[in-house]
C-alpha cells in the first residue's frame, strides 16, 4: 500500500483498530523546547485511507512562560501551514 505523499510511515506493525491494521504517519515536526508538535497521523490496512492531524507531545505538566507559549504559538502556526500544504 503506498504510503500517502508528504509522509513517511512505519512499517505495519501488529495493532490493529477494529481488526485493521495501522501504521504512523510522519509528516513534519515543529518542536520547541518544551512540547514535541508534529503533523502526523495514522493509515488504515483495509482500505490505505489515511488521517492527518497535529499532536503535541511531552507536554503533561509543563508549564510555559510567555516566552515559552510564543515559541509554542508560533510552531503551532508552522504547524498549521504544514498541515494545510499536505495533498
Amino acid at each position: 500500500m503506498p504510503i500517502p505523499a508528504g509522509a513517511t510511515a512505519d512499517d505495519w506493525p501488529s495493532i490493529t483498530v477494529d481488526g485493521v491494521p495501522v501504521r504512523s504517519l510522519t509528516c513534519s515536526e515543529h518542536d520547541t523546547a518544551k512540547v514535541g508538535v508534529s503533523v502526523c497521523g495514522l493509515q488504515f490496512g483495509d482500505d490505505g485511507r489515511y488521517s492527518r492531524e497535529i499532536m503535541l507531545f511531552g507536554g503533561d505538566g509543563a508549564t510555559l512562560d510567555a516566552a515559552d507559549a510564543r515559541a509554542l504559538a508560533a510552531k503551532l502556526l508552522e504547524a498549521a501551514e504544514s498541515l494545510d500544504s499536505l495533498p
